[in-house]
């Protein structure tokens, strides 16, 4: 798996090529954005909502959970709290960006994922910074 984070400027992008298990590969993530990345919070009714589109996820893409295991292992990342960023993405992210906006920081993120039958290229885009 090819895993793409990319920041707002060039000195701030990172590109690595992952291999191993779907929770290695999250573990290897982990470990390399926990100096650089907090959860925003997220309200008690994203969290359950997450909590109920778990099962789906794990009937449909169960992979993904596996990597969010292995992302929260290695950041020392609440998993529910985590769940409620990937999960339920979107459902508290606009009022929180609004308010990242008003302490001056930008924040807003992207992700694309294309497969085939030997290799997955995953891409996250971010734009994280502080004026």
């Amino acid at each position: 798996m090819l895993f793409s984070i990319e920041g707002e400027n060039e000195e701030k992008m990172m590109k690595v090529k992952l291999s191993g298990s779907y929770y290695d590969i999250g573990f290897k993530v982990g470990n390399r954005i926990k100096k650089h990345f907090q959860l925003p919070p997220a309200s008690k009714e994203t969290i359950a909502f997450a909590q109920e589109c778990r099962p789906y996820v794990e009937k449909y893409a169960p992979r993904i959970l596996d990597e969010l295991r292995g992302l929260s292992d290695a950041a020392g990342f609440n998993l529910e709290l985590l769940d409620a960023f990937i999960l339920a993405l979107g459902k508290d992210m606009i009022y929180q960006a609004r308010k990242m906006f008003k302490k001056g920081i930008d924040f807003g993120c992207s992700s694309l994922a294309i497969s085939s039958a030997n290799e997955i290229l995953k891409k996250l885009k971010t734009n994280f910074s502080s004026s």
